[in-house]
C-alpha cells in the first residue's frame, strides 16, 4: 500500500514537472517566433522601402523607379537635398527687386516666418522701426552708410527718403537674396523698415537680427561707406 501510494506521489511530481518544462518550452517558442516575425518585417520594410514611397512638398521633384532602394547614407543626402530645395521653392516671402522699386511701399508680411516689419502687428513678424531725426539727406546718408557696412549688402534704389536693398546669404552653400526696405517718416521721427526672404519658409532670426544690426549701426552714426 505504502508502495503503491510512493508511486502515485512520483507520478504525480513527475507529470507536474513535465507539463511545467513544457510550458516554459512553449513560452520560449513563442517569444522566439515574436522576435523571427519581427525582424523578418523590418527586413522587409528596408528592402521594399524606395524613393517613391516618400512624398515630397515640392512640386518640382522627380521621384525615383519604384524599387530603387536606399541605403541610410542615401537617405540623409536625400534629406539634406529636401532641406536646401525646401527652402528654396516652399514659399515665396517677398515680390521681386524691380516690383519692391515700383510700388514704393512696404506690403504685408506673408504667414511664413521670414520676414519682419515695423507695420507688421503680429508678435512673428512684429519689429520696432529705427528712432531718427534730423534732415531727410542727413538720415539717409547714415542710413545708406548703415546698411552697406554689413557685407554682402548692394543698395538697388535711392529715392528721397526710400531706400532699397538687396542682402545674399548663404544656407548649405546656396546663395539667397534677401530685401530690405527702408521709408523715412520725419514726421513720426521714425524709420520704418522691411526685411523679408525672397524664397524658402523659415530664416532662422536672420532677418530680425539683420535689422538690429542696421539699427545699431545707424544709432553708432557709422558715416564711412
Amino acid at each position: 500500500m505504502k508502495r503503491q501510494a510512493f508511486f502515485q506521489k512520483k507520478n504525480l511530481h513527475h507529470r507536474l514537472f513535465t507539463e511545467k518544462k513544457h510550458k516554459a518550452t512553449d513560452e520560449v517558442l513563442k517569444e522566439n517566433i515574436f522576435r523571427r516575425n519581427l525582424q523578418e518585417n523590418k527586413t522587409a520594410m528596408l528592402r521594399d522601402f524606395s524613393f517613391s514611397s516618400i512624398v515630397f512638398p515640392i512640386p518640382f521633384f522627380t521621384q525615383l523607379p519604384y524599387g530603387t532602394s536606399m541605403t541610410s547614407q542615401s537617405l540623409l543626402t536625400l534629406l539634406a537635398v529636401w532641406i536646401c530645395l525646401g527652402l528654396c521653392s516652399c514659399v515665396t516671402a517677398s515680390d521681386s527687386s524691380s516690383d519692391l522699386s515700383k510700388r514704393r511701399r512696404f506690403t504685408p508680411c506673408p504667414s511664413s516666418p521670414n520676414c519682419v516689419s515695423s507695420y507688421a502687428t503680429d508678435n512673428t513678424h512684429r519689429i520696432a522701426a529705427i528712432e531718427a531725426q534730423g534732415p531727410v539727406p542727413e538720415v539717409m546718408a547714415r542710413l545708406k552708410a548703415a546698411i552697406t557696412t554689413i557685407p554682402q549688402s548692394t543698395v538697388q534704389q535711392e529715392d528721397g527718403n526710400y531706400i532699397h536693398a538687396t542682402f545674399r546669404v548663404k544656407f548649405l552653400f546656396i546663395p539667397f537674396t534677401d530685401d530690405v526696405e527702408c521709408l523715412y517718416s520725419p514726421e513720426q521721427s521714425k524709420i520704418h523698415i522691411r526685411s523679408a526672404s525672397r524664397s524658402g519658409y523659415w530664416d532662422f532670426g536672420v532677418n530680425r537680427q539683420r535689422v538690429e544690426k542696421i539699427r545699431r549701426l545707424f544709432e553708432k552714426g557709422v558715416t564711412s561707406f
